[in-house]
């Protein structure tokens, strides 16, 4: 691997002017010269000799090669550093893939061995796939409610099934099939349509044919974390789970529960007769859950976790907002509409940011404050940053802020007056725990189409499908009072701020009934 890779550090060395240490290779000191006030030199060193010869003399041309390349991009307007950052982002997916391999290679061979000794504290064990949707931000909020509640009296495990127990490059695949909505929608119609996971039996069923590869995974992760509870946020992991015997402990079935993070209607994935407990946002899916076979006992409906910073959150009045607005650096007079595109900046957020943009407030609209958060998509913050510098709609009074990955984005939504945002799952659950108007621009094909149909039926905001109408209909919006009121209400009323800590409670209880006689019996 180190030598597939190093035409690519010696590229990366000469451009950052820092040269990256080899393994095995000596360090830059000076080193005392075989044959003078040094060591003898043996015949070893004698005979590798021409042969380092020969490495130096291609490693002058591939130094060469490289600076004829980067003087080509400067032509073409590459930077240096932009190549050099690509050159290393490389190389660490290149290795990390690698290292997969060996970490899944060697448990085939060599399964971790159960921990002897004293008894330990009780594990949960939540299993996701980072592939959108807020599966590892349902992940983190779950762990961070098992923490506040309980401390270290449960330990908690996050792991990415797909990603760090098989060889799945899973993460990349979603990005590469969402960025094609057509092809995302399709694979999740289609995989709807033809589920066997309530009993029907489908020949070609997807699920069936896709669980070989992940079963041995999650075994492998189940024997290394032998949790007392498991937790799953992300559909793909529900079949394979609940078809191997992997996951007993003490001769006793490990409790398994699963956290639905759709709002809407859920592919039927989620579903599985032979689960613990299912966990669902709404009444709703709860029904939804009955019809294709589960037990209303089974089903707890406690809304969709939420990050922590909106368990406690209350609508802003309108001092709390003046307050959040200066300590964000914002104008404390100006309404924010607050544009979002989710963690990657997906979807139509360019082109409804550049509406915005070109906004002019009509006769008796207030002008507008829009922050723009970008999440981790550096080159759209970069690219609407410079926009924003010569946009027409500032000379009419619309200020513009655009940021990045924002941690504190309970702060940003209770400063806000109206969120415009894709169709996902997180963001308008925690819009609704802040009272904050929703307008939609934009769904993942199949997956978040319910979550638009939530918002509609539930009162929450708008669905508005053309981009450039956005900014308009948003003015609109803000400037009217009564209707801001009505879809504060609605969305408060819909909120579950404190889904985390039901879910959180549950775990808890799944794993006293499941274990507490077995602790009694080892005591006496």
């Amino acid at each position: 691997l180190h030598s597939l890779c190093r035409p690519f550090t010696m590229a990366d060395e000469k451009l950052t002017g820092e040269e990256q240490p080899t393994p095995g290779s000596p360090k830059t000191e000076e080193q005392p010269t075989p044959g003078s006030s040094g060591s003898p030199q043996t015949e070893e060193q004698q005979a590798a000799k021409p042969q380092e010869e020969s490495t130096a003399q291609e490693s002058t041309t591939i130094l060469g090669q490289a600076q004829e390349t980067v003087e080509k991009l400067d032509v073409l307007g590459v930077g240096k550093t932009d190549v050099a950052q690509q050159t290393q982002k490389s190389m660490k997916d290149l290795s990390n893939y690698a290292n997969r391999i060996g970490k899944v290679a060697s448990f085939a061979f060599v399964p971790p061995k159960p921990v002897d000794g004293e008894m330990r504290k009780y594990k949960v064990l939540i299993v996701m796939s980072d592939t959108g949707g807020g599966h590892k931000a349902s992940a983190n909020s779950i762990a961070a409610a098992l923490k506040s509640l309980y401390g270290d009296e449960i330990e908690v495990v996050i792991a990415d099934i797909l990603e760090d127990y098989t060889l799945w490059a899973s993460n990349k695949m979603y990005n590469w099939w969402s960025s094609m909505p057509w092809l995302w929608g399709t694979i999740y119609n289609s995989t709807k349509r033809t589920h066997s996971l309530s009993g029907n039996v489908y020949l070609l069923d997807p699920a069936r044919a896709f669980e070989p590869t992940v079963l041995p995974g999650f075994i492998r992760c189940t024997q290394e974390h032998r949790p007392d509870c498991i937790i799953s946020v992300h559909p793909i992991l529900q079949s394979a789970p609940r078809a191997t015997s992997s996951h007993v402990k003490n001769g006793k079935n490990i409790p398994f529960m699963t956290v639905v993070t759709d709002l809407g209607e859920a592919h039927p994935w989620w579903f599985n007769k032979g689960l613990d407990q299912l966990v669902v946002p709404t009444e709703a899916m709860k029904e939804q859950a009955q019809t294709l076979g589960l037990k209303a006992e089974q089903v707890a409906v406690c809304g969709l976790p939420v990050r922590e910073g909106f368990w406690d959150v209350e609508a802003a009045t309108a001092e709390r907002k003046r307050e959040l607005k200066e300590k964000l650096g914002l104008d404390t007079e100006l309404p924010i509409a607050l544009l979002v595109g989710g963690g990657e900046g997906m979807g139509k957020l360019r082109e409804v940011a550049q509406g915005f943009f070109k906004h002019i407030p009509k006769e008796g609209q207030p002008a507008m404050q829009v922050v723009i958060v970008c999440g981790s998509n550096k080159e759209l913050q970069k690219s609407l940053s410079k926009e924003a510098e010569s946009a027409p709609g500032a000379k009419a009074g619309m200020v513009y802020s655009v940021q990045g990955f924002v941690n504190n984005m309970d702060e940003w939504m209770q400063a806000s007056t109206v969120i415009v945002t894709k169709a996902g799952p997180g963001t308008i659950a925690e819009a609704c725990c802040c009272g904050l108007p929703i307008l939609l621009y934009d769904f993942l094909a199949g997956q978040e189409e319910g979550n638009v149909t939530f918002v509609k039926e539930n009162g929450l905001g708008e669905w508005l499908p053309e981009a450039k109408k956005v900014a308009q209909r948003a003015g609109e919006v803000v400037a009217d009072p009564a209707l801001l009121e009505q879809y504060n209400e609605a969305c408060r009323k819909n909120a579950r701020p404190r889904a985390a800590l039901d879910i959180a409670e549950n775990t808890k209880r799944l794993i006293l009934e499941r274990w507490t006689g077995d602790e009694e019996e080892e005591g006496a």
